[in-house]
């Protein structure tokens, strides 16, 4: 009689003909449909199938989440679905994502970036940053989450290894179902401490030296994302010239306006917390802080005022929210370019350019270059170029969630009528 006390039967479950058909087409998540209704009811990995059992595949599940109900790991194989083997792999494909950045040489000029982008570096769900001396992990998936202390022992041991003369701080950012902030540092005792308290680091970034913070909110102070498009659009800030920075956050384009030698840099945002965290990286950079103010005001308030104090940059910074409220109503970045790109147009030199931004995937390129071509036709401005993160994202063929960040360069090419 055989003996089958080691033997595990794996259990395949069935997968919708239309999530098929996306996977073929590169799009690695499984939506909340009839099919995902059976699947296991914890986080870990899934042995799926079409209905012939002719196909197969590997999927991480995640329960928890409200739509994405699994994210591709790779075709099935009985080696690839033991546990050990998966975290052989997990470390094979960090390392391929760091190297990929490293090869980019992009620690000459900056210390934010991206090391590990999600599903775009085939570890679906997970983001890593570099920030200064910080690792922060950060989980949109709760099988990362549940897995938490392999992937921190795996992750350190990595970096220990690869950079034995630095020391990091490695920290976890869960993203959970109620959009709590977890901050856990996994400290020198290779375990988790919990913080509820404001963890201020700082990280450089083209010659200049941001102070972040990891516990406020999910935005720690800089947007990681716009690192690669500040470098894009650096030739064209030349000293002497003029930029406003609408819906300003903390202000990076503006502080790198300043370090670029413009001499009239304006910010404009509702939040006067993000403004006071500007004006403090303005002085921990020893800019002239004459050359820049800051306006705590709605950017339609704002332009109207502009407008009839016949205000006039040579460049402007557009890059709301894709969806936002300034506590009277709720308006839609796509939809409020159609008014907004008007009043754009009258402070805008001759000759000036307009950087326009749309954070969203639900969106598309085409859909948002289309809209604005309409637009921009009677106003006396022209595209120019796409601006897109490209130096440390990958793109996935077939993911248009990955490709959520678009922006495009408009030039002032008559006066306004």
């Amino acid at each position: 009689m055989r003996n089958n006390r080691h033997t595990t039967k794996t259990t395949f479950y069935e997968i919708h003909p239309q999530s098929i058909k996306h996977l073929g087409l590169g799009h690695p998540w499984i939506t909340k449909d009839s099919y995902t209704d059976k699947f296991p009811q914890k986080p870990g990995l899934i042995a799926t199938a079409s209905k012939d059992k002719k196909s197969s595949w590997i999927f991480i599940g995640d329960p928890e989440h409200k739509s994405v109900k699994a994210r591709y790991w790779s075709e099935y194989s009985n080696a690839r679905f033991k546990k050990h083997n998966f975290w052989n792999e997990f470390e094979n494909r960090l390392d391929s994502a760091v190297t990929f950045r490293e090869e980019l040489r992009l620690l000459e000029e900056r210390e934010n970036f991206f090391l590990v982008f999600g599903e775009a570096d085939q570890i679906p769900g997970l983001f890593i940053q570099r920030l200064g001396e910080v690792i922060l992990v950060q989980s949109y998936c709760n099988f990362w989450d549940a897995s938490s202390k392999i992937l921190f022992s795996i992750i350190k041991k990595f970096f220990t290894e690869k950079y034995p003369t630095q020391i990091f701080k490695y920290f976890f950012q869960s993203r959970n179902k109620k959009q709590k902030i977890i901050i856990q540092e996994y400290d020198y005792k290779n375990d988790f401490v919990i913080h509820n308290k404001n963890l201020d680091i700082e990280c450089s970034e083209f010659g200049l030296k941001y102070n972040l913070n990891l516990g406020r909110s999910y935005d720690i102070g800089i947007y990681t994302d716009m690192s690669s498009i500040r470098k894009k659009i650096g030739d064209l800030l030349k000293p002497g010239h003029s930029l406003l920075n609408l819906f300003s956050y903390t202000g990076a384009f503006s502080i790198f306006g300043l370090k670029k030698g413009l001499e009239n840099v304006h910010s404009v945002d509702l939040s006067q917390k993000y403004l006071d965290i500007l004006q403090n990286n303005i002085l921990i950079n020893d800019l002239p802080k004459d050359a820049h103010q800051s306006f705590c005001s709605s950017v339609d308030d704002f332009l109207k005022t502009a407008t009839k104090e016949k205000k006039k940059y040579d460049h402007i910074v557009c890059d709301p929210p894709s969806s936002s409220t300034d506590g009277k109503k709720t308006t839609n970045a796509l939809k409020n370019y159609e008014k907004l790109l008007p009043e754009l147009s009258k402070v805008l030199n001759t000759h000036g350019h307009l950087y326009l931004f749309l954070n969203t995937h639900k969106v598309t390129w085409k859909k948002f270059e289309n809209e604005i071509s309409k637009t921009i036709k009677t106003l006396g401005l022209e595209r120019v170029r796409r601006l897109s993160p490209t130096e440390d994202f990958k793109k996935l063929p077939g993911f248009i969630e990955g490709d959520y960040l678009k922006g495009l360069l408009l030039k002032k090419i008559i006066k306004s009528t």
